[in-house]
């Protein structure tokens, strides 16, 4: 597992950065309205508090 961990370190990470991924999620991201927005809020906070109940 850490090798395929380091694997995936050593590999992706330059091809992520030669993509700009954090430039296009940026730009997505600050064209969503703010409705928009606070719903992926609400709804991230959903799952994490189902994956918290879940763990117990």
């Amino acid at each position: 597992m850490e090798k395929v961990a380091e694997y995936v370190i050593n590999h992706f990470q330059p091809l992520f950065q030669k993509l700009h991924l954090d430039d296009i999620v940026e730009e997505q991201v600050s064209s969503f309205s703010v409705s928009r927005l606070e719903e992926m809020v609400v709804s991230i906070t959903k799952e994490l508090s189902m994956i918290t109940c879940i763990g117990a």
